[in-house]
This record gives structure tokens, sequence and C-alpha cells, in this order.
């Protein structure tokens, strides 16, 4: 259970309030053979109904309020978390074709990877033709090249040569 904090005006009328309570009790206790044994009853009764506002373990009330203090709480939070080990990274070195980041020793496998060839490929173009949007040109060279591989050039030429010779 937190408590709220108070101002030292407030603390002090508090500590009066307890030492009047107090000496109030240790009066009645000397003047207890002088009153009726029901009124001095009734007296220390609610005396000690006073009494029981006070806090029994001042020290116990202290811990508490630590421990619910936000800082403490975040530091608590923060003991049970796991601690981060930080891995070594791993060495790499960059393609001087595509500028993409390789682990050491896998150079030459990267080399023949298509994504390696086409960026390649597309900076060659750009240093040629002095644009830096090259990528539309090179999916069409790619294109036209697959047709190429696919068209059966001595039937063509056969074909042109018989029909020309008509």
């Amino acid at each position: 259970m937190a408590t709220a904090n108070i101002s030292s005006i407030e603390k002090a009328k508090s500590e009066r309030f307890m030492k009047s309570l107090n000496k109030i009790m240790e009066v009645l206790e000397t003047v207890s053979q002088k009153i009726p044994e029901n009124d001095y009853l009734e007296c220390m009764n609610e005396l000690k109904n006073l009494y029981d506002f006070k806090t029994e373990n001042p020290i116990q009330e202290i811990i508490q309020e630590l421990n619910n203090n936000e800082i403490v709480e975040t530091h608590n939070r923060r003991i049970k978390m796991k601690v981060l080990i930080k891995k070594p990274a791993k060495k790499k070195e960059i393609c001087n074709f595509c500028d993409c980041k390789i682990r050491i020793g896998g150079m030459s496998e990267h080399h023949k990877t298509k994504k390696c060839q086409v960026i390649q490929k597309t900076k060659r173009l750009s240093a040629l033709s002095h644009k830096e949007e090259t990528k539309d040109i090179c999916v069409m060279r790619q294109h036209l090249k697959f047709l190429f591989k696919k068209m059966d050039y001595k039937a063509l030429i056969n074909e042109w040569k018989t029909n020309s010779s008509i």
C-alpha cells in the first residue's frame, strides 16, 4: 500500500498530535486512582481508538512505500530480464560489381548469382547511356535475347533464300 507524500508542516502536525495523545495517556494513568473506573476505561478505549491511527511499525511502512516506488519497481523488473549477449559481427566484404555485402570467402559464388549479374549489367548500361534508370532497358534486352535464342536462324535464312530466288 503506497502512501501519499505530505508536506513537512503536515508531518509536524501529525507528530505533535501523536505526542499529545501519548501525553494524555500518561496523565490518565497517573490519575486513574482518583476517577471512577468506568470513566477511566471509557477514556482509555477512546484513546486506544485514536492511537490505532498511529503506524505500529514505521520501518515496515517505509519499506513498503519504497517497494511501491516506480524507480524500485523498474529496477526489480530489470533484474528479472535476460541479458542480451551481442554476437560478434560476421566479417563481410563489398562486391565490386553490385555493391552487396558478401561474407568473406563467398565472392566467387556470389558473382555467379543472377542478382549480381543483372546489377552488373544495369550498372554498365547506366555508365554507357548516362542514365540512372536502366532496369527496364535491361529487362527488355533479356527478353530479346530469349526470343533470339528460341528462333531458328538457319530455317529463316533458308526460307528467305528460297523466297528470294523466286
